[in-house]
């Protein structure tokens, strides 16, 4: 008798992995208990999954003290994403003696699944200490310090990690979203470009890489690695997507309208898709299908504004202005800090004709944010085309209070100054333009044109329209003014070359009237009269050019011989219809 408990006690070793310590049950109980985990092992391992869970109880019923159950129950429930329970039971097995590995990296990760990381911690670095030569526990502990943004020791893990596993690509990977996560992309990129070194399939490799060169705002480089990883996985929508985005910034319309037309079709509830698609469209000038693609994302999210700004943009671009403000309207009721929307809307207004209304909207909008130079921008235009220098240019110096590096608004001012015949203030500003926007070819030859027109600084002047001819070669307005410089130098044979191609290319009084100048000057009076005529029928109530036309040799000898075109215009002045 005493040899048979003996061997039943053996036997109960091999299924618990105990002794028959005094709190468990007799043996009989424990036979019992172990033919059910044997029978719940076995539906486990068919897939029976429920039937299995039914035993585990049962055996447990028998013997609660049994820690291998409690484990099993764990692996079970974690299996089956039942994390709660997958904790009790892991708990449990802790509590009756089970402290392997597998049941303290079970239980650490279920610990994280129900949103308790620090006890999650606490399981892997028992588990660390168990074994620290297994470099996943490792990279888990490290996860799980960043999750509780424990940086400096989460880095020291994934450093041990890489040190145990140095030709891991994973583990090179995990360090690399590391450093990606905590702004460090160089080191990022090192980790990611060794692990695929490693291993030229490693897909997660090419995501990293993309990432971070999205960071470094480098989307040529990301859509490239994105393109590799692509070809490991091609019909990854996720992914297809995510590189559409990035066709979209690099203004690859083309390739960026069918990556997003495919992610669409096979995931029609992809909001994000049916916005991008529609900037695509939008940009492509397809204005219909623009609004047809953001008409679904807002089916999909109604309070999706900015689906509703990019629809109102684009019924703008349509021309019609009502429902391009409706839809503003809408945007500002679900976000009225949507960014730009109260600058937009004042431009809708604008074109409206509704100036007074803009410039409350504006005004409103300043009020609240003091910080919005284009806000003040704005009201500097709509204060300056009513004719309110004043107020025009507080609102621009105030942008620039902002923003003293926009050469755009320095542009702005620039314009302001020119128009009101503050020259200096406008050279100045025009400077400054050029000083924050080297590309500013207007601001160029408006300082250019400045000194050409006074008579000073005229080697500068030439220097000046050159650059900006150089910037846009066919611009006649340009042309003009290097031909007035010229024309200012006495190089009569160079201002009237540059002339004749700006009068070529632009319709202009002004541009007539310079050539004509030049004509004059040369003794070409007929051909001065000509363009003086070209200029007099732009404007046909300028008493300048009429007086430019009577002093021409030969004028009353045009009258004498009844050659009226020129002189009706000139005394009669413009007809008046009946």
């Amino acid at each position: 008798m005493k040899e048979a408990l003996i061997k039943s006690c053996l036997i109960l070793l091999l299924f618990f992995g105990s002794g028959c310590a005094a709190s468990r049950p007799d043996v009989r109980t424990r036979a019992a208990s172990a033919t059910h985990y044997s029978m719940a092992a076995l539906y486990e391992s068919r897939g029976e999954i429920d039937k299995a869970i039914s035993e585990y109880e049962v055996a447990l019923a028998y013997d609660r003290t049994a820690p291998e159950i409690h484990a099993a129950l764990l692996a079970v429930y974690y299996g089956q994403r039942k994390y709660d329970k997958a904790v009790v039971y892991g708990e449990s097995a802790l509590e009756y003696g089970d402290s392997s590995l597998k049941t303290l990296t079970l239980l650490g990760e279920a610990y994280v699944r129900v949103n308790k990381p620090k006890k999650g911690a606490k399981a892997f670095e028992k588990a660390t200490k168990k074994d620290s030569t297994d470099a996943s526990l490792w990279r888990s502990l490290a996860k799980i310090h960043d999750m509780l943004d424990q940086k400096s020791l989460a880095e020291k893990e994934f450093k041990m990690a890489v040190e145990l596993e140095p030709h891991s690509p994973l583990t090179l990977g995990d360090l690399g979203g590391f450093y990606g996560r905590v702004g460090r992309f160089e080191q990022a990129e090192e980790q990611y470009r060794k692990a695929l070194a490693i291993d030229s399939t490693y897909f997660d490799g090419y995501i990293g890489l993309g990432v971070v060169k999205e960071h470094l705002d480098d989307y040529g480089g990301a859509a490239e690695m994105y393109e590799k990883a692509l070809r490991l996985d091609p019909l990854n929508g996720a992914l297809k997507s995510r590189l559409g985005n990035m066709k979209l910034r690099l203004e690859d319309y083309d390739g960026a309208e069918r990556l997003l037309e495919e992610v669409v079709s096979m995931n029609p509830l992809d909001l994000r898709s049916h916005r991008n698609l529609g900037l695509v469209y939008y940009h492509r000038e397809k204005y219909d299908r623009s609004i047809e693609q953001f008409l679904m994302a807002l089916g999909l999210d109604p309070r999706d504004a900015f689906s509703h700004f990019y629809v109102s943009r684009a019924y703008l671009e349509k021309g019609i202005l009502l429902r391009a403000l409706s839809e503003i309207d809408i945007v500002l009721s679900l976000d009225a800090e949507f960014p730009g929307a109260q600058t937009y809307k004042a431009y809708l207004l604008t074109e409206k004709g509704d100036y007074r209304g803009a410039q409350k909207v504006l005004k409103d909008h300043v009020r609240r944010r003091r910080d919005d130079k284009i806000a003040y921008e704005l009201l500097g235009l709509i204060y300056g085309g009513m004719g309110e220098d004043g107020k025009a240019e507080r609102a621009y110096l105030r942008a620039l209070d902002i923003d003293s590096t926009d050469g755009n608004i320095w542009h702005s001012l620039g314009l302001l100054y020119d128009r009101a015949e503050k020259y200096e203030s406008a050279i100045t500003s025009f400077r400054n333009a050029v000083k924050y926007n080297p590309e500013d070819a207007s601001a160029y030859n408006y300082i250019g044109y400045i000194y050409a027109d006074q008579g000073r600084n005229l080697g500068e002047a030439v220097l000046l329209i050159e650059k900006a001819l150089e910037l846009e070669p066919e611009n006649g307005y340009f042309r003009d003014s290097l031909g007035w410089a010229y024309y200012r130098l006495g190089k009569l044979d160079d201002a009237a070359a540059e002339l004749e191609k700006a009068a070529q290319n632009v319709q202009e009084m002004v541009i007539y009237e310079h050539l004509g100048d030049v004509y004059k000057d040369m003794g070409r009076f007929e051909d001065a009269r000509k363009q003086y005529e070209r200029a007099l029928e732009l404007d046909i109530e300028n008493k300048e050019l009429k007086e430019k036309l009577k002093s021409l040799p030969g004028a009353q000898l045009d009258l004498r011989k009844g050659d009226l075109r020129w002189s009706m215009k000139c005394f009669i002045g413009q007809p008046t219809p009946y």
